[in-house]
């Protein structure tokens, strides 16, 4: 009798509603967890979600796992980028470059970025955020090891091209992430991704010896970790968007499995999903061409309700990015000119702001063969490991803190700090100031950029992601291309320029993301994938935490080009302005992030990954070899073009995880940027400071070389470790319209959903942001070492008063460049990167630990408003140690506050959306990196105040922008 009466009680709870199973207050916790029944009513995903998690609440290892994965992708992306700015000043004697070809080298990666971060959404929502990613890291790292063996600057360049456009599917890896993760803890979750970033920071200098081993090493962490993510499963809420339920039923089981070594008590079943819920989000396949599903998905955006937030989110990406790499990719140029102003200039030591320091070291085309110096101060190495390490109480406080204050706050701090300290770059007279300021700007800016990514994830439906995150993505690419060419025009000359500029932009930044987060509406979340994130829950989150904290080795993949001094002599380069590689790799990110963005929209997350670290460790590797200038800018331009996305992480990795922790754990990929921050120096210190020459008549390889080579691996193994790790098939249907019928298709539905002003927003802050942080970051190395140089051979007066000043002394002239150019690097500049690198290990530690209490807003505003403050501080600095200071700061904010615009673009956007917004957010945010390159490249030498002012203003707005952006999290998406 009792028996029966049991059974028929289960019946009864199985017909309830989940509103009667929480009201019921005999629902015992055992009851559920013994209890076989078969939900026959529609439920709300959330609402089952808190059943469930009564049995097995929070994380599982699956998910520290899945963050491993992505967080260290993420890093080896952070690598590759960032790379460039230790390769710069140790091959700008191989290649006879002057500060224009250097700029065009440090944007090579963001052209390549541009292209690739609208194709990566698209690929992302429309073939997997999976497929994508591995597509993605494949290209970054197999270019980045071609580079590494490039002879010519042509073959370098195209190199980092296609290495940014394989990275621009970064914007990816927020997406999948988050949809692991339910709406609670997906703010949370996110933010640990600004970690790895962090540890790639200061990793970076400690690699970066021979510029060509460090290019090879710097692409290895691509290769690696895409092999690795072969073997994970495709998001969930794609596959269940795409109408496959078995195999999302097949997915889930196999977390659950892997949290709870067995799926025999799984809660769920096929028929549960097929015969109860509907699908009003279904993303549903349309016979067209891939460039009509490309134009219609761009249609789908601009024409939702998201199309305003689409369109500021492109706007922060743009502004954001752009300060960004204007300041990031040049810091090892600058400080390589402040150590040669404070160790070897002979003349007066006067110089009043650090414009006037910079351009001292100016060489002429005629000059480059007499005057070449691709030697990298050691301190160089010394203050870019500072920088990193600055990033990383950023790193760590805006998880932890991010639910609390929310995610709008951060971002406007992030944003406004690092705005103000781009601006005080102009001031700074010494290494110490330089440091400083360029520590702050580097924390603020990379957190707000990162922050941009986080809230994208949040403001766009699952259908519009990828191409929402891939076009804001894209437009930060182009402010990333464009920020390169004003620095290296600039930086001899008008070093204030670029400072201007970048400062700029970070305010402009700031104002836009205070409209996103506070006027647009979040989007819809209907019952099915309410219900998903019910199922995810059950996966157990919090197990394994420990576990995956204890085995995260980072590989940050962008700036392996900020060593690249040694390279400067390894080909015939006449001409002048720009950070010419840099803002060619920024051309690539900013080509690609539209496109993986469409890809991973449309052919999977885990498709365009591969995809796109494929294309960047090639052509990285390709560039290693490069013997001519023109091959170079191209390998740069295709490694961008595949690293522009790894935005599709963000969109893979939180999809795996249910919405009440999305946020903070797709925060801690933050924590894995870092980890390549700190790494990349770290090589690039092992490295490029080697002496070995390989020649063979015309053939040369170089310790930079081998540098190149190593940053492309991890792109590689990465693409394999997806396509070997697959456990499922990328469950779409197949398309019959051509690819970019498709790409378009999926921007105009973003940007004509209800979505579109978030996206636009969204992408604004991105360009603002990306290009303040990649203003700086990429030029850190060459900052260091000059106030190295200035502090240590510089035999005039040493009472500069301001950085500009200090920078300028070490300005080389083209026509000289053979006479004076010196491209060895101080081994101080190896330490301050890996400094810098640990520095921003708190941020990525504390925003995931608090981001569901503060909130991903608080985060990012802090994250900007901080690195904007440290940026314009940079202007005073006039020692070594301040600049130490300064960038790491900077490096610590905006990167976590770049990190975090993916982990919110992921909450803003739906599953169909999410993809395309995110990789469109990314390539507003590459145009702005490589602007701001552009910028640093022009003004670094006579006007360094432009890109201190502009990545300083930019990061500003950016902070302020993100107060416009819906607050997110799991009650305020609802």
């Amino acid at each position: 009798m009792e028996r029966n009466n049991s059974k028929e009680n289960v019946n009864s709870m199985c017909l309830m509603s989940p509103q009667q199973m929480h009201s019921d207050k005999d629902f015992k916790k055992s009851e559920i967890e013994n209890s076989k029944c078969l939900i026959t009513k529609s439920v709300n995903l959330d609402e089952a979600m808190d059943i469930i998690e009564l049995k097995s609440p929070g994380f599982g290892s699956f998910h520290y796992y899945l963050l491993f994965i992505c967080g260290s992708l993420f890093a080896a992306i952070s690598i590759s980028v960032t790379s460039v700015s230790f390769i710069i000043p140790s091959a700008q004697c191989d290649f006879k470059m002057t500060s224009v070809h250097k700029g065009i080298l440090n944007g090579a990666s963001m052209i390549g970025m541009f292209f690739g971060c609208f194709i990566s959404g698209y690929l992302a929502d429309s073939k997997g955020r999976k497929y994508t990613l591995i597509v993605c890291m494949l290209i970054d790292g197999i270019f980045n090891i071609i580079s590494s063996v490039s002879q010519i600057y042509p073959i370098l360049i195209f190199c980092k091209l296609m290495s940014g456009f394989g990275v621009s599917g970064v914007t990816v890896f927020y997406s999948y992430l988050g949809e692991f993760v339910s709406t609670k803890n997906r703010e949370k979750y996110l933010c640990w991704m600004e970690l790895f970033w962090t540890l790639g920071v200061i990793l970076l200098p400690c690699i970066a010896w021979s510029w060509n081993l460090f290019a090879i090493i710097c692409a290895l962490p691509s290769l690696i970790f895409s092999c690795l993510l072969a073997k994970l499963p495709e998001s969930p809420k794609f596959l269940l968007a795409k109408g496959k339920h078995d195999e999302t039923i097949d997915c889930l089981k196999f977390v659950y499995r892997w949290n709870n070594k067995t799926d025999d008590d799984f809660p769920a079943s096929s028929s549960i999903v097929v015969t109860s819920l509907t699908l009003p989000d279904q993303i549903y396949e349309k016979n067209n061409s891939f460039f009509n599903g490309l134009y219609n998905s761009i249609l789908d955006l601009f024409t939702s309700k998201f199309k305003i937030v689409a369109i500021n989110t492109c706007l922060i990406q743009f502004c954001s990015t752009a300060s960004f790499y204007m300041m990031v990719l040049w810091f090892p140029e600058l400080m390589n000119r402040f150590r040669w102003y404070e160790t070897s200039y002979s003349g007066p030591k006067n110089m009043t702001n650090m414009c006037e320091i910079v351009s001292l070291f100016k060489i002429e085309p005629e000059e480059i063969d007499l005057k070449c110096n691709d030697e990298i101060n050691q301190s160089v190495y010394e203050n870019i490991l500072i920088i990193g390490v600055a990033c990383i109480p950023t790193s760590i406080i805006v998880p932890l803190l991010v639910n609390k204050f929310g995610i709008k706050l951060f971002l406007v701090l992030s944003f406004f700090g690092s705005g103000l300290s781009s601006a005080c770059l102009y001031f700074i007279t010494s290494s110490f100031e330089n440091i400083v300021l360029s520590s702050i700007f580097e924390a603020l800016s990379s957190l707000g950029i990162g922050l941009v990514f986080c809230i994208s994830v949040e403001l766009f439906s699952t259908e519009l992601r990828g191409v929402a995150v891939a076009i804001s993505s894209m437009f930060g690419k182009i402010g990333a291309v464009l920020g390169n060419i004003v620095v290296g025009v600039f930086i001899d000359a008008h070093c204030m320029v670029p400072i201007i500029v970048s400062c700029s932009l970070l305010i402009k930044v700031t104002s836009t993301t205070n409209t996103l987060l506070l006027t647009l509406p979040p989007p819809n979340r209907n019952v099915v994938f309410l219900f998903l994130n019910t199922i995810l829950s059950v996966t157990r989150f919090e197990n394994g935490r420990k576990e995956i904290k204890g085995r995260s080795i980072i590989l940050k993949k962008y700036g392996n080009y900020l060593f690249i001094l040694d390279a400067e002599d390894s080909a015939f380069i006449v001409a002048q302005p720009v950070h010419l590689d840099d803002a060619i790799e920024m051309v690539g990110m900013f080509s690609g992030s539209f496109i993986w963005g469409y890809v991973a929209d449309s052919k999977g997350r885990r498709y365009a990954l591969i995809l796109c670290m494929i294309m960047d460790g090639v052509f990285s590797i390709i560039s290693s070899v490069s013997q001519i200038y023109p091959v170079l800018i191209f390998c740069r331009l295709m490694s961008g073009f595949g690293v522009s996305g790894a935005t599709v992480l963000y969109s893979y990795l939180g999809e795996f995880i249910n919405s009440k922790y999305r946020e903070k754990f797709l925060c801690w990929m933050e924590m894995f940027w870092t980890g390549g921050v700190i790494l990349l120096p770290c090589v690039a210190w092992l490295i490029i400071p080697q002496t070995f020459r390989i020649e063979y008549g015309f053939f040369l390889f170089r310790s930079w070389n081998l540098f190149v080579i190593i940053c492309a691996f991890p792109s590689l193994i990465l693409a394999y470790l997806l396509v070997t790790s697959l456990i499922l098939p990328d469950c779409i249907n197949e398309q019959s319209n051509s690819f970019f019928n498709g790409l378009y298709e999926s921007t105009v539905g973003l940007f004509t959903s209800k979505f579109k002003f978030i996206a636009i927003i969204t992408c604004i802050i991105q360009y603002g942001a990306t290009t303040s942080y990649y203003m700086l970051m990429l030029w850190f190395p060459e900052l260091m070492n000059r106030f190295r140089w200035y502090e240590t051979s510089y035999l005039g007066p040493k009472n500069m008063t301001n950085m500009c000043e200090i920078v300028s002394m070490f300005k080389t002239e083209p026509e000289k460049i053979d006479q004076k150019c010196n491209d060895d690097i101080d081994q101080s500049v190896y330490l301050n990167i890996i400094i810098i690198g640990i520095a921003c290990i708190p941020t990525s530690l504390i925003v995931p630990l608090f981001v569901n209490k503060l909130g991903l807003r608080f985060f990012l505003v802090v994250s900007f408003l901080g690195s904007g403050l440290s940026a314009a501080l940079l202007y005073f600095i006039t020692s070594s140690l301040e600049n130490l200071v300064l960038s790491s700061v900077f490096e610590a904010l905006s990167s976590v506050g770049i990190s975090l615009m993916y982990c919110i673009a992921v909450e803003l956007f739906p599953t169909e959306y999410r993809g395309m917004a995110v990789s469109i957010g990314s390539t507003f945010g590459k145009i702005g990196a490589l602007m701001g390159n552009i910028v640093v490249g022009v003004f670094i030498d006579e006007l360094c105040v432009i890109p201190i002012f502009v990545s300083c203003s930019f990061l500003i707005i950016s902070g302020l922008l993100v107060l416009t952006l819906p607050k997110t999290g799991r009650t305020n998406i609802k």
